[in-house]
Order: C-alpha cells, then structure tokens, then sequence
C-alpha cells in the first residue's frame, strides 16, 4: 500500500473531488505542508500533477467545502509563496502546464496578479498564441480593459497565428461586448488594421479578417434593417468558410502528443485536417 503524503492526498483529490476527503488531507497534512506541496508541484510536476494541484486550489478558494474552510485555505495557503510557485508554472516549457497555472490566475481573480499575466503575455507572443488568446481574456477580466488594444496590436505584427488570433479576439469582442471594450480612438486602428489583413498573405488571417469586417457591418447595421433582412444576412454570415482561431486551439492542442508545440508543427496540422 502506497504511503499517504501531502502529495498523493492532493493528486487523489483531484480524482475524487470529495469536500470530506479535503478536510481529511487538510486535518491531516495542515496548511504549511499543503502549500509547500502545491508550490513543488506547480514548478516541478507533470501536467497531470499541476492539473491535481490548481484543481484543488480552485475549490479550495470557491467555498465549497465550507465557509470556515474557505476562508482559512485563503489565509493560509495564497501567499507570496503560492503566488511565485503558479507564475513559475506560468513560464515553464510545458504548454499544458502553462495553462494549468493561467486557470489559476483566473480563479483567484485578483487584479494585483495582472502583472503577472502581462508579462507571460508578451514573453509568449511569438510562441504560444493559444496561451495569449487565454491571457487576453483574463486580463480583462482582472480589470486591465485599458492595454487590450495595445496587445492586440502587438497580436498583429506578430506570426500569421498570432495575427490569426488578434482578428478572433477583435471578433469576440464585437460579439460578446459590442465593441465597446474599446474606446473610438482604439476600434478605429483596429478596424484599419483588419482591412490591411484581408490581404495578408495567410489565407487563414484573410479569411477570418473578412469575417471580422462583415460582423462589424452586421452590428452596425442592425439597427436599421429588417428583422428578415438582418435574419438572412446573418444565416449567410455563420456559413462562411471560416476557421475560427479558437477552433484550430482545441481541435489541435486536443491531439497534443508532447507538452510542448511549435508554429511549424501548427501549420503541419492545419494543411493535413483543413485544406
């Protein structure tokens, strides 16, 4: 029988999701030696370790094995400690675990972590685009609205899958926010640069920046036609021939046979299963 340490108890965890057996490891082990477990973890564990460790620091910081349970694991295990440990695995050379340590930046929702994830940001522009499309999205919702413009910029005169990604996230914000993440004197260079990308030399980006330009037409137009016109040119919008970049981002990191990927082994993989 395997010995029962802070570390199995967590990995356990993670299979079991059992608020009873978390107060057990937690009675058993304590706070100090949990944490510096989680730290190990976060910057030395495998994937499917560091998944374990953010799955039960994401409970224990959502309440739902007790208040009183909450409100300790807060005090006592996201510290300095934790916090340095999770942005560690933030730049590890493990894609899986990079997303890993981002979830958890998103779990704890604390806008003094958007440094953080600001620097990831740009250390991973030219290399990680499915970690940046993630990023993107929780710095804004850790309040850092004001510098989208400016990453998305930097998105485009990056590699054709980082532009690719800057056009979808230009397109999630139309969609979700009504482009109103952005204020005139950032939309309008944005919109610009869309157009200069319908001719960029990626079929890919061309095809998702035309997309992008006819939902704007789309939003802008809403007001004013029909509801049978608007009905129409929105059934025809959805049936173009268009790869979404966050479609390309679970189709191919689904397949992941290593934990890390490059832009050739992408482009590999998008000519053998979308051309």
């Amino acid at each position: 029988m395997k010995k029962f340490t802070a570390k199995s108890g967590i990995l356990h965890y993670s299979h079991s999701l059992s608020p009873e057996f978390a107060n057990e490891v937690i009675e058993r082990f304590g706070y100090s030696e949990l944490r510096n477990e989680l730290c190990n973890i976060l910057m030395h564990g495998s994937q499917d370790e560091t998944w374990a460790a953010v799955t039960f620091i994401s409970d224990g910081i959502s309440g739902g094995w007790s208040e009183e349970k909450t409100v300790y694991f807060k005090h006592y295990i996201i510290n300095n400690q934790l916090i340095s440990a999770l942005q560690k695995g933030l730049m590890r050379n493990n894609y899986f675990v990079r997303t890993h340590a981002a979830l958890a930046f998103s779990k704890l929702k604390n806008p003094d972590h958007v440094a953080i994830l600001r620097e990831a940001f740009h250390f991973f522009l030219e290399t990680d685009p499915f970690l940046c499309r993630r990023l993107l999205v929780d710095l804004c919702r850790l309040g850092d609205a004001e510098q989208h413009g400016q990453r998305i910029r930097a998105l485009m005169t990056a590699n054709y899958l980082s532009r690719w990604c800057a056009v979808d996230s230009i397109i999630d914000t139309i969609e979700q926010m009504g482009g109103t993440l952005l204020e005139d004197t950032e939309r309008m260079p944005l919109i610009d640069n869309v157009r200069r990308l319908t001719r960029d030399r990626s079929v890919y980006v061309q095809r998702v920046a035309k997309y992008a330009l006819e939902l704007l037409d789309l939003k802008v137009c809403q007001k004013t036609l029909s509801q049978k016109a608007y009905v129409k040119y929105k059934t025809r919008l959805l049936g173009s021939n268009v790869i979404m970049f966050q479609d390309l981002d679970a189709n191919f990191t689904a397949q992941m046979q290593t934990p890390q990927y490059t832009l050739d082994e992408v482009t590999v993989f998008l000519q053998h299963f979308y051309i």
